[in-house]
């Protein structure tokens, strides 16, 4: 789950050091820390507070410290162990509401299908129509249990195929604007693409978000 270091900041009641970066998951751990998880150093028999550079040396963009800070982006807490707890609690919170969230999607988009399908009976809509249409909440539906599954393997695979698609409208945008500065193409239609482009990419975006789980 993907958190902003002022948010977590804010949820612990502690003090933010430091740039703001987003963080993906917890780890106390060095030896097994992955890029982009949040180091809480725990007081056991050994100091994890020892080991805050090494965690910043294999990718952690972040940390939790109840010492002064060693640069990088830290929260300064009074208690990192329980600290990590109210972490867990606070990405229990938000698993339960995208869960909601997800569930609440689901019916309505199969609310709307049923709906188009009297609609189609009532007002004789076109059958090629109504497939389009069909297609269209079904696609989105797709995306949604698409991103709901709680699998690294799954979502890296999910996060390649965003970017890839990121990177496809980039050169779609690319290539209009060269059609646009030849003068092959008319400014109000180069806006009109430019703004289908944008709505792909938001789009795209909220995705991502909702499938941080």
């Amino acid at each position: 789950m993907r958190f902003s270091i002022t948010e977590l900041a804010a949820r612990l009641g502690g003090e933010q050091v430091g740039p703001d970066v987003t963080v993906t998951g917890a780890s106390i751990d060095t030896r097994t820390v992955l890029p982009g998880q949040l180091y809480v150093p725990i007081v056991a028999e050994r100091d994890g507070h020892e080991f805050i550079s090494a965690a910043l040396e294999s990718g952690s963009p972040a940390y939790l410290t109840e010492r002064e800070p060693m640069g990088g982006t830290a929260v300064v807490v009074e208690d990192t162990a329980g600290s990590l707890l109210r972490l867990g609690l606070f990405a229990r919170e938000r698993m339960e509401g995208r869960a909601a969230e997800f569930a609440a999607r689901r019916q309505a988009i199969g609310f709307v299908i049923d709906r188009l399908d009297r609609l189609a009976a009532e007002q004789q809509i076109p059958e090629e129509i109504c497939l389009r249409l069909r297609a269209h909440r079904r696609e989105q539906l797709s995306q949604i249990e698409l991103r709901s599954v709680n699998d690294v393997e799954h979502k890296r695979h999910v996060n390649l195929f965003d970017e890839i698609e990121l990177q496809l409208i980039a050169a779609e945008r690319g290539f209009i604007n060269d059609l646009y500065s030849r003068g092959e193409l008319k400014d109000e239609a180069r806006r009109r693409i430019e703004r289908g482009l944008d709505l792909r990419e938001a789009e795209i975006a909220n995705l991502h978000e909702e499938g941080e789980l």
